[in-house]
Formats: structure tokens, sequence, C-alpha cells
């Protein structure tokens, strides 16, 4: 795919600036990283998708999935409910969508991007309509394989077919991989009813700012390719939809995790590029280093005396669709 890095990949404004390169991967070259002073985002080009190929090999990045869908499984194979919302919500992000959806039987959903189809399980345990969708092939049969036939591919025609359909849309660790995520956005407000509500999270363009990180601690690219402001939802949505961001609750031992880190200047970034399909990932830190310092760090972290880090994915949006187009 041929690209044209003089413009912003996001807004299409022109002079991104250039902010450094970052190679995670070994197998892969060297991604220059840029910041957009129109839209507020950091950005990175990439020539394809990876989606399918991370979820169809046992050992990349996506192993997670695999782990959250065979304990979702278990969990739905004995009906358990209770025991299923407490596991997922010890994860911020399906929190914040598990909390916003409610107990309103009668709604239609939608999850976009679902992956092995864990949290779309969730809904399907308290007997709502729901409906997981993927860019994967792979994610979506092992999805139906594991939880029935409630998931299907998401292409441009299924977003043709299912104009106005739903009443809440959610995605989770999504945005952050599209290639176009104002147009995925407005794609994605064209499946709602009028007064529904799109709910996701996004990657925080200041979390990596604030530690002097070149992009955020866990998921680079090719797979997560852009970190946003804050104000970008507003910016660009607020014709379409009332717009609210909040953020994940605050953490003292968090905080005290990120601000070690930064006293050791660790960036969290590897310092050698890894194999992108490794069995095993180098320790970025120490831990037991890291707990002892972290100790008398939370007490300073609690009296106000530390400076307070954002979460690198703890930016959470509520997009309510308008009634009417003013």
């Amino acid at each position: 795919m041929e690209v044209d890095v003089s413009h912003c990949r996001i807004c299409n404004a022109p002079d991104p600036k250039t902010v450094g390169r970052y190679r995670p991967y070994q197998e892969l070259q060297p991604f220059e990283v840029f910041d957009c002073e129109t839209c507020g985002c950091r950005f990175v080009w990439r020539k394809e998708a990876v989606h399918e190929t991370m979820h169809a090999a046992d050992n990349s990045p996506y192993a997670f999935h695999k782990k959250l869908a065979q304990r979702m499984f278990a969990l739905s194979q004995k009906k358990e409910i209770k025991k299923a919302k407490k596991f997922l919500s010890k994860t911020q992000k399906y929190r914040f969508i598990i909390d916003e959806m409610g107990r309103d039987p009668e709604i239609k959903i939608l999850e976009l991007g679902c992956a092995l189809g864990y949290l779309t399980a969730f809904f399907l345990m308290q007997e709502k309509d729901i409906l997981g969708i993927d860019i994967s092939n792979t994610a979506v049969a092992n999805a139906r394989r594991l939880f029935g036939p409630h998931f299907q591919l998401m292409d441009d025609a299924f977003f043709i077919q299912n104009n106005s359909q739903f009443d809440y849309l959610f995605h989770t660790g999504t945005i952050g991989c599209v290639d176009r995520p104002i147009d995925f956005t407005k794609k994605a407000l064209g499946l709602l009813k009028p007064g529904g509500k799109l709910l996701f999270n996004a990657p925080d363009v200041k979390a990596a700012k604030e530690m002097d990180a070149i992009w955020v601690n866990g998921t680079p690219p090719p797979d997560l390719i852009t970190l946003f402001d804050e104000s970008f939802w507003k910016r660009y949505f607020q014709d379409y939809a009332e717009v609210s961001v909040g953020y994940e609750p605050y953490s003292h031992k968090v905080n005290a995790k990120k601000l070690v880190k930064r006293l050791f200047k660790h960036q969290y970034l590897p310092r050698e590029p890894v194999q992108m399909f490794a069995e095993s990932r180098p320790r970025r830190f120490i831990p037991m280093v890291q707990f002892l310092v972290s100790l008398p760090v939370v007490f300073l972290s609690k009296a106000n005396l530390m400076p307070h880090f954002r979460n690198e994915f703890g930016m959470f949006v509520i997009v309510t669709k308008k009634r009417s187009n003013r």
C-alpha cells in the first residue's frame, strides 16, 4: 500500500510532525511515528492489517484472547453469570461496557471487533439480543465454535445492510487498530438507531507523553497504530452525536508502578526489538525491584506528593447518536 507521509493518516492535514522511529519487532522495519497538531493524534502508517495473522498464530501478541475465551467458555457452560461478570470486570474496559449496558433485555446490541467472542458471550449468558463481528475469519470461526452462531465477518456490506438497527454498539481495544478511525466511527454511528449509544475505550496519547515515551505500553504497531487526544471525539463527531469522555478510576497502585518506571527511566518499550511470535518475551522490568520501591511510592501517591499519570487505555467514550441532525 502506497502511503503519503506528508499528510496525517487520521484527518489528512498536511505536515504532521515526526516524533521518532520505533521498531518493536525483529521481523519488521522501524515505524516512523508522527504527531498531528490538527487532530491531536499520534500515529504510524502500516502496509497492511495484521489481525488475521495474529489471530491465526499460536504465539502471537493476541494469545491473551484465547485465555479469556477459554475461561468464558467454561463459565458459560456452567451458566455462572456472576462469576463471569466478576472475571471480566477485573479489566476496567470490560467493566465499563458491562456497567453502561445496564439490564434492559429488549435492547439490540452489536460488538465491533469481537475477537474470540468472550465479551459478547457474557451478554449471551444474560439472554440479550447481541451479535459479534470481526474482520478476522479465524476469530469469527473460533468464536462460533465456542459460543454458537452469534458471530459474523465484518465487511462493508454489513454496514449497509444493518443501517439503524442497533440500540447499543461497543468495541474494546479496537479504535486504535483501524486505519481510518473517523470513517469507522461514522459507519458505526450509521448502525445505531437514533438515540442509540456507541461505547468504547481509546488509547490516550497523553499517557505516552507523560512518560516521555514514543508509544504506549503493551500494544505496539502494526496492531495499535493510533493514539488519541481527548478532544478528538467532540471535534469530529459533535455534529452527529452527543459525546462524553471519561477516564478509568484512579488507582494509587497503578500510579506507583508508573512513577517507579519513570524514576528508573524505564520507557516501557523493549530496548531491543523482540520476535513477534516468540514463545516467551523478555522481562522489561525486575518485578522484585519494582515491588520494593513501589511500597513507599504508594504512600507518597496517596498523600498527593507525587504526580498522577493516566492509564494508557483508560479513556472511555460514550457517543449518543442524535435523533436528528441540526
